[in-house]
């Protein structure tokens, strides 16, 4: 690599361009004439050697030879030399006596200060600069612990953090089919499948059904089953929350060093200061408290009472905002703070989008990208609801290259995700169940992770992995030793498999326990079999509840010519069946669950069966290995499971906004 000239700005001393105030003529020839002799001299010595240092003559009319430091400068007039010598650990003191004797006579000690402080930068200046090629993401300094990143353009030097940026984003609401490396989707998601394509692709990446417990458990590491947390979404007027005695990621991030910061969706309590984001480890929180919001006023109409939410901290900000669409006005404050970024220190910014969640909106500007589809028979919702996950994928569009210009994405790890299963008009295809079901259309998410420090990448990871995994996970990586992690966490550190394609540490996935009295609702599954308890009857057979809406998202050919010419109703459990059994969705005879006493129990071979379509226990005595050895370990989950706390905790008047200027706020209990 050619030698670099550094540039320093004027200085009352004339320092300019390497430029010092030039010694006199015979004292300049004497001392070049014997730091070359001493420079001979020492390369003599050390021959054979390996060199240690990099030795920088500069263009500046005086000489100086600093051995004991990491870079030996031997500066000549007109001529700029590069060589390799060794770094022999000498004193100032120590220098060749006619070189120091020079040097002092022609300046005094004021030129050995100036000189000695130039050198110490120069030093870093010249190692950044020559490892810069090698390592774009910066040279590691052991002393600091961090990587000093080069920018050849603006001759700077900026200091980076060691530990990688994490940046997760979660969409809410997203349906399994709902993005461009799934095979049989219909949206546009450019960016995402991009990613994706260089990153790896999470394609057994489980999370509770709903939103508040899929939430819980990514900030705790803890399935909710322990706390109550897991069968209810939390309303805004509960006085309930994440139980404060239990730490959340951003306090383990924030151990480690980082700056932590929520931007979008909270959802786990807000009835007290106390258990709000900022003081729950964030250093800032832009978003809103509660479940869903409508994504252009930002107000929350529940139990007769509405009130906005929508706040910078603490303060709120809805009326600033009024108008703008959520996904723009999250992204936009992301975007914020990852350019005024301290890059010193590592970053951990999870934006939680509000989108696709209903209601459905979304700027006509991503609705006309699905003008054709409405030629082909989309209905308004579906449309919108496309348009709602395009935005999120300029979302992500916007944060990388955010991230590209800050020179921070080539140390940063990107995670995406959803928050569970969709609804209706989103598309689980070709998966069983919708959000709130404990198939695998509810619990199975779209999930991809992007990051140039991926030592395998542009695969398919088919190895288990649950939402409570993400915290010992990224902050293993982040560099956690086992005493940073909370003792008590559910999830188990993947960091191996998510970086190098190394086997998983997951061999069972418990997807939820619901215990309502003295019945069940609750599945498992190991890296095969799955085994499912509990009545469905809400959801018929499990493929939807609209059915309608339901055939036409998740079965890729025309089902209205699947009715029959007297136009029989779709919401009727005869038109169900006929029209299932003509889509292949469902064999009536095996699907269904197998009653033992007033328990439906269900076991599905998901390496055969993805789509759990066949019950085996129709098949009676073919499978009892696998449903005993299920069963038993269910029922250890189900003896530590907690009663929902969450629905036992009544709903109160005191949360009412009217009493807070018309927002949703804290304070009242």
């Amino acid at each position: 690599m050619p030698a670099q000239l550094f540039c320093i700005s004027r200085m009352p001393l004339r320092i300019l361009c390497g430029r010092l105030p030039t010694l006199p003529t015979r004292g300049r020839s004497n001392l070049l004439r014997r730091a070359e002799t001493a420079r001979r001299e020492r390369e003599r010595k050390s021959r054979g050697e390996v060199g240690s240092a990099v030795e920088v003559g500069i263009q500046i009319g005086w000489s100086l030879s600093v051995p004991w430091a990491p870079v030996s400068f031997a500066c000549r007039t007109e001529e700029v030399v590069l060589a390799h010598t060794p770094s022999v650990g000498m004193s100032p003191l120590a220098l060749p006596r006619g070189v120091w004797k020079s040097w002092r006579s022609g300046g005094g000690a004021s030129r050995w200060i100036v000189a000695w402080l130039l050198n110490q930068v120069l030093v870093r200046v010249i190692q950044a600069r020559l490892e810069y090629e090698e390592h774009p993401q910066g040279v590691f300094n052991s002393s600091s612990q961090r990587y000093v990143e080069t920018d050849l353009f603006r001759n700077n030097v900026v200091w980076q953090s060691r530990r990688p940026n994490i940046i997760f984003v979660m969409a809410d609401d997203l349906g399994w089919n709902d993005v461009g490396w799934n095979p049989y989707s219909r949206v546009k998601t450019p960016t995402l499948t991009k990613l994706a394509a260089k990153g790896v692709i999470l394609s057994n990446s489980y999370t509770l059904p709903k939103c508040a417990p899929s939430r819980y458990a990514f900030m705790t590491g803890r399935h909710p089953i322990y706390s109550g947390f897991q069968a209810t979404n939390a309303r805004p007027d509960q006085p309930i929350g994440a139980p404060l005695d239990t730490p959340l990621f951003s306090n383990v991030m924030k151990k480690l060093g980082y700056e932590t910061h929520l931007i979008g969706k909270w959802h786990l309590g807000f009835c007290n200061w106390s258990y709000t984001p900022t003081e729950r480890g964030f250093d800032s929180f832009f978003g809103f408290y509660g479940g869903s919001t409508d994504h252009y006023v930002h107000w929350k109409l529940w139990n007769k009472m509405l009130g906005y939410d929508l706040r910078s901290n603490k303060e709120e900000v809805h009326e600033q905002f009024r108008n703008r669409f959520s996904a723009h006005i999250f992204t936009k404050h992301a975007l914020r703070v990852i350019r005024k970024h301290d890059r010193s220190r590592p970053l951990f910014l999870v934006t939680t989008l509000a989108a696709p969640h209903a209601p459905m909106q979304a700027p006509i500007r991503y609705r006309r990208l699905y003008r054709r589809q409405a030629k082909e028979g989309w209905s308004a919702k579906e449309m919108t609801y496309a348009a709602m996950v395009t935005a999120v994928d300029t979302a992500i569009a916007r944060i990388v290259s955010m991230l590209k210009k800050r020179k921070m994405l080539e140390n940063s790890i990107l995670i995406f995700t959803s928050d569970n299963g969709a609804f209706a008009p989103a598309s689980n295809y070709p998966l069983r169940g919708t959000k709130s079901t404990l198939f695998e259309g509810g619990t199975r998410v779209p999930t991809m992770v992007y990051s140039p420090l991926l030592q395998k990448h542009g695969y398919v990871n088919t190895d288990l992995f649950h939402s409570t995994d993400w915290l010992p996970t990224l902050a293993s990586i982040a560099g956690a030793k086992p005493e940073d992690i909370p003792h008590n966490v559910d999830g188990m550190d993947a960091s191996q498999s998510l970086l190098a394609g190394m086997p998983s540490p997951r061999q069972e996935v418990l997807y939820n326990v619901e215990r309502n009295g003295g019945r069940y609702k609750a599945s498992i599954r190991d890296t095969r079999w799955k085994l499912l308890i509990g009545s469905w009857k809400k959801i018929r057979a499990g493929w939807g509840n609209d059915i309608d809406v339901m055939l036409k998202a998740q079965h890729p050919i025309p089902l209205r010519s699947l009715l029959n010419p007297s136009g029989v109703p779709w919401n009727t459990s005869a038109s169900y069946s006929r029209i299932a059994q003509q889509a292949g969705l469902e064999n009536t005879d095996l699907s269904g669950p197998y009653w033992i006493g007033t328990t439906p129990y269900s076991l599905f071979d998901l390496k055969e069966d993805p789509c759990e379509k066949i019950n085996l226990l129709h098949y009676r005595g073919s499978h009892d290995d696998q449903f005993t050895r299920l069963w038993s370990r269910l029922q250890v989950y189900m003896s530590k499971t907690h009663d929902d706390v969450v629905k036992a905790t009544k709903p109160t008047r005191l949360a009412d906004p009217r009493r807070f200027n018309g927002s949703w706020s804290p304070g009242w209990c």
